[in-house]
């Protein structure tokens, strides 16, 4: 099978706390690079680069054209899971009645700073991607691998096509069942894989990231998803008819972001924490099948650790300081107190 590349196409991940001290990203990109036979411009967008070394990753998936690219950290510092904010609460939001007449008020909740703070670098990529020669990105959530070949072309092909459109282009995760194949605020996007064009999602993705930039909007949902949407059931109002934040389904026929069905694997599998905890061996023998080498064979999904550790990791509460790898940490731990060796091959 030969690479595939075009000069004016990239994808770009980011990994910031938590999974920049996981394999992930490497592993992402190998799958790109090796299954999928991507040998174009790939691009890492990370808080922390002191833990990914570009030379290793670029011999290990076979393209050279692999870049990091760094934004200030903002993962150094403990962040609780769910912050309480009381004058907001007290200003704006009801107060609870518990018995009688007796009220308590109700918290404004918001997730950890951490995630909201990477989710919110989507909006920001071609202004952490400068190279003026590429013209349309394609983002994935790092937790992700490529596990076929034979679509990448209807992927590039779909991603070029950009005449007469402005706005972006994603996955419908739940489309609105009454207007099938158009988005209107009833319709779910996932922001965990879309197309953007430099010049013409340029205001989409400005208007995204002024929504991303409030905290208010983190405080109503955890979800990036719905900044975008009520970024653009605003511009909808202010221009019906012409909303420069329209949104082009990418083609299912791509099968992208589903799970796995043997026989029948996707262009992409997403595999989120959710899926890990529901499906750890099975997710664990997944990727172990593709012999992926930039992670300990065997830790994928680091089994053994109790899935409330994973949580307390992976939700970004913690302070993340240093070059580790968790997978490599737990890996030494866990085979120091007898457990069994990983399966022969990936990285050690």
């Amino acid at each position: 099978m030969a690479p595939v590349s075009d000069d004016r196409i990239g994808f770009v991940f980011i990994s910031c706390g938590p999974y920049a001290h996981t394999f992930r990203a490497e592993t992402c990109i190998e799958s790109l690079c090796r299954i999928a036979r991507w040998d174009g411009a790939v691009y890492l967008i990370t808080d922390s680069p002191q833990c990914f070394d570009p030379e290793t990753m670029r011999r290990i998936s076979g393209n050279p054209n692999i870049t990091i690219s760094s934004v200030p950290s903002f993962t150094h510092g403990f962040d609780l899971p769910v912050t309480v904010d009381w004058k907001r609460s007290r200003s704006t939001l009801d107060w609870k009645r518990v018995s009688g007449n007796m009220r308590l008020p109700v918290p404004a909740l918001i997730p950890p700073r951490t995630r909201s703070r990477s989710k919110a670098i989507k909006a920001r990529v071609f202004e952490l991607v400068p190279d003026d020669r590429i013209e349309v990105l394609i983002y994935a959530d790092c937790d992700a691998i490529f596990t076929r070949h034979d679509k990448m072309a209807d992927l590039l092909r779909f991603a070029r096509d950009w005449e007469g459109k402005e706005g972006m282009k994603f996955r419908y995760q739940k489309p609105d069942p009454e207007h099938p194949g158009v988005f209107t605020p009833a319709s779910d996007i996932h922001g965990g894989f879309f197309i953007a064009h430099r010049t013409r999602s340029a205001r989409a993705l400005a208007k995204w990231r002024e929504y991303m930039d409030r905290e208010a909007e983190w405080i109503r949902s955890a979800h990036d998803r719905d900044k975008f949407k009520s970024a653009w059931r605003e511009v909808e109002a202010a221009n019906q008819g012409h909303n420069y934040m329209t949104v082009y389904e990418i083609d299912r026929s791509l099968e992208l972001e589903a799970f796995y069905r043997p026989g029948q694997e996707p262009l992409i599998a997403h595999l989120t924490f959710g899926r890990v905890r529901a499906h750890r061996a099975l997710v664990e023998r997944f990727v172990g099948s593709f012999g992926l080498r930039s992670f300990p064979a065997g830790y994928y999904t680091l089994p053994g650790l109790p899935l409330w550790a994973l949580a307390i990791f992976y939700f970004g509460v913690i302070p993340f300081r240093g070059a580790y790898k968790i997978e490599t940490v737990w890996k030494r731990w866990r085979e120091g107190l007898g457990a069994p060796p990983a399966p022969e091959g990936g990285r050690a």
